[in-house]
């Protein structure tokens, strides 16, 4: 689901009750079951997937490789290395003038500068061919010199984004920092999905809106206070849940922007596991050019959830 994997507009900013009768919720809750004991595996898992969650990041194409987030205007935007360009590509990563995004409409086209050698999808690129972007969920990757970007879309608007597999950012990593696993944070909750999920328009880090649909209320008690979050999915039907939150460490032992949860389908009753273990920062703790969704104003949890990934020390 984009950079999250995006508070409400300004059309629309109920709280959480009214946002639970939008959605058809009931806003009682009948209290959670009692906390399961965690699987047998469930100390390993947790510590591979942070090492798994680490080593991405570290990857050449890991968000630590962004170089430029570039939005397009209708016509032509050449791109190369030339620093007077639209679309600036680092010093000595390409040639300095490699081709051009013509944007009509909806549509991304390419053209290739004369010499230059160009891929689309590791294929020599053919002049004028269509740039498919990411909603499409499969996006053409571009590769020019060292270089590869793609074509993004958020809301209404069309950008590039560009990865370096040199760029200073992967070499300065200093790794992630936190919190030491707690059993305790494994917090039982409930899933009321709703009856007609409802398309709101979400702000994000990058300052551009974009549509998500609100699926329901999850509902969980922390030391015998009742809190919710909504879960957010990139289509009415997602089954597996989606949080973006903040709490009372967000700003000072967290990320400022708050943080991601994901928890797997909630089963045939609505109960499901949130495990705060897992908690992780979005990408724009790392990199300027993400366009991480921002929590909606419903999902600011009034306690702290010292659990999962701290503050990264190395942030922009």
């Amino acid at each position: 689901m984009n950079d999250r994997r995006p508070t409400l507009s300004r059309l629309y900013r109920p709280g959480l009750a009214s946002l639970a009768a939008l959605l058809g919720l009931a806003a009682g809750c009948s209290g959670p079951a009692a906390p399961p004991p965690p699987p047998a595996d469930w100390q390993p898992s947790l510590a591979t997937w942070r090492s798994e969650r680490e080593a991405g990041l570290k990857r050449p194409n890991g968000w630590l490789s962004l170089v430029g987030l570039w939005w397009l205007q209708p016509g032509e935007t050449p791109f190369g290395s030339d620093p007077s360009l639209p679309i600036a590509l680092p010093a000595g990563s390409a040639p300095e003038r490699a081709g051009a995004l013509v944007l009509e409409g909806d549509t991304v086209t390419l053209r290739v500068a004369p010499d230059a050698v160009v891929a689309v999808n590791g294929s020599p690129a053919t002049d004028g061919m269509t740039v498919a972007p990411d909603a499409t969920g499969k996006p053409d990757v571009v590769t020019v010199g060292r270089v590869s970007f793609t074509v993004i879309r958020r809301g209404d608007r069309l950008g590039v984004r560009a990865k370096d597999p040199e760029n200073p950012g992967l070499a300065q990593f200093r790794g992630l920092s936190w919190y030491a696993p707690d059993p305790a944070w494994r917090i039982p909750a409930r899933f009321e999905r709703a009856a007609a999920p409802k398309q709101i328009t979400v702000p994000s880090a990058g300052g551009v809106e974009q549509p998500m649909w609100a699926l329901g209320v999850a509902r969980f008690s922390i030391d015998g206070r009742e809190h919710a979050l909504i879960p957010l999915g990139g289509s009415p039907d997602d089954k597996e849940l989606f949080f973006v939150f903040k709490d009372r460490t967000t700003g000072e032992e967290t990320y400022g922007a708050g943080r991601f949860l994901d928890a797997d389908a909630p089963g045939p009753d609505g109960r499901f596991v949130l495990d705060f273990n897992r908690a992780y920062s979005p990408p724009c703790a790392f990199t300027p050019f993400a366009t991480c969704p921002l929590p909606p104003k419903e999902n600011a949890l009034d306690v702290a959830v010292r659990a999962g990934e701290r503050k990264y020390a190395g942030g922009h």
